[in-house]
């Protein structure tokens, strides 16, 4: 996700798409990959989440 200057919206977007999930799962998924991801991403996906403050957990 964001690679090649890809923003974190259209990362989500695309993953949406794919797989027919939730922003919110999609998100989560991200997180949990185990993938770095910037510190700009994770602000962004931690904003799709109905409960942010678990995200950063």
């Amino acid at each position: 996700m964001a690679r090649g200057g890809q923003d974190p919206a259209q990362g989500i977007f695309a993953l949406v798409r794919k797989y027919g999930v939730s922003r919110e799962l999609a998100a989560w998924q991200a997180h949990n990959s185990g993938v770095a991801l910037s510190s700009q991403v994770t602000r962004y996906l931690r904003g799709l989440v109905s409960r942010p403050s678990e995200f950063w957990a």
